[in-house]
């Protein structure tokens, strides 16, 4: 029985609107496709008595995923147009069938899609997006010349304790 498998990059920069997010874990999966690279029944546990909306949500989870051919092909892509690496790993089958796809995630603050497939050097002969999440990255600080007021309220307490523990030398 053939393999299927999930991928991911870490991009080191993206952009979304105005700001700049460093190490970024963008998750790739394929949309569009008709039918499955292995029947649904050999790769779904409990295909046929689980409930339908399950059902729909685990047929689109296995149609994200990608074949070794596929990852291949995405690899290189990747590689030669966006500069990225990407890691994989091998998903365990049967996939059970509360999965949620890729494509069903919401857009709450902070994630969203890449759409891959739209950019003008695309090739692939499968349509590929990625699904991030900026919560779990850093925020990179654009300098802008300007002056940069920091300020933060602090117990007195506290402030004087990291003030000596910090700044006095006391502890190197």
């Amino acid at each position: 029985m053939e393999t299927l498998y999930a991928a991911y990059s870490v991009a080191p920069a993206l952009r979304k609107k105005e700001e700049i997010f460093e190490n970024v874990k963008i998750n790739w999966f394929i949309i569009d496709k008709v039918e499955p690279t292995i029947p649904y029944e050999y790769v779904i546990a409990e295909y046929w008595t689980m409930p339908t909306i399950h059902r729909n949500d685990a047929e689109v989870f296995v149609k994200e995923l990608f074949t070794f051919e596929e990852l291949q092909q995405l690899r290189l892509f990747l590689k030669e147009q966006k500069n990225l690496e990407m890691e994989f790993e091998e998903i365990k089958i049967p996939v059970v069938g509360n999965v949620k796809p890729w494509k069903h995630k919401s857009e709450l603050p902070g994630s969203g899609y890449y759409r891959l497939h739209t950019k003008d050097t695309y090739y692939l002969p499968f349509k590929v997006e990625g699904y991030y999440n900026i919560q779990y990255s850093d925020q990179q600080i654009v300098p802008d010349n300007q002056k940069t007021v920091i300020s933060r309220t602090l117990g007195k307490e506290l402030e004087e304790q990291l003030q000596k523990k910090y700044f006095d030398g006391s502890d190197y």
